[in-house]
């Protein structure tokens, strides 16, 4: 995995792996319109987050490497664009489908139930260290019986997101609730025929880092 960070107006970082926004709501399903597909696979998002435009584009490789391009714009400042380019196992083009995200943030979607094998979007914008910034997840590999696993990114105080390898390489999977007054993230997913496993990851501000305080089958 390489990270390459330029301190000028665009910043680019390589990670692991619609319509304008027009508050439309689709009435046969109740969600909320939150794209402009600008192509089969390129989607704009005007309002996922407050503070910033995302561009998700996804290019096939070769028929077993998808490259995700994520460009994040700050509103307030469009000359600040931040790029980070993704190589993901291909196990279908997710993207594809610009409907299925979800924002924490600004409420978009953030009531539908969790979908098939806990699938809870392609691209969500939640606050997971609690520090009243925006941060977002996005999907990076189908996974297996637990359900998809996903690549976290954290806002720094200058605005710049950067990869967490804590919570992608160790949470992976989406949490099914984040406790803002308890500082915990919570994921539960298949463990077996008969069981789930859980898990509570909690973040110390203090220490800036995640600890995993309780793991069990259910």
């Amino acid at each position: 995995m390489k990270h390459i960070t330029s301190l000028t107006t665009a910043i680019l970082i390589f990670s692991s792996c619609s319509h304008v926004s027009n508050n439309e709501i689709n009435e046969q399903n109740g969600i909320e319109h939150t794209a402009e597909i600008i192509s089969p696979s390129i989607c704009f998002y005007e309002n996922l987050s407050k503070e910033f435009n995302f561009k998700t584009i996804p290019i096939s490789k070769n028929e077993d490497l998808l490259q995700v391009t994520v460009e994040i714009t700050e509103k307030e400042n469009t000359d600040k664009i931040q790029t980070i380019k993704m190589e993901c196992n291909r196990y279908w083009d997710f993207l594809n489908d610009c409907e299925n995200v979800k924002s924490y943030s600004t409420k978009i979607n953030n009531e539908l139930p969790t979908g098939h094998e806990h699938d809870s979007g392609n691209l969500i914008i939640a606050d997971f260290n609690f520090d009243g910034l925006e941060d977002f997840a996005i999907k990076n590999d189908e996974g297996g019986n637990g359900g998809p696993l996903y690549t976290y990114f954290i806002q720094d105080k200058n605005k710049n997101f950067h990869q967490n390898s804590y919570l992608t390489d160790t949470a992976k999977f989406f949490p099914i609730e984040i406790n803002m007054a308890k500082k915990t993230i919570t994921t539960l997913v298949h463990a077996n025929a008969y069981q789930n496993s859980k898990r509570i990851f909690k973040y110390s501000p203090k220490t800036e880092k995640w600890n995993l305080i309780y793991s069990d089958f259910e």
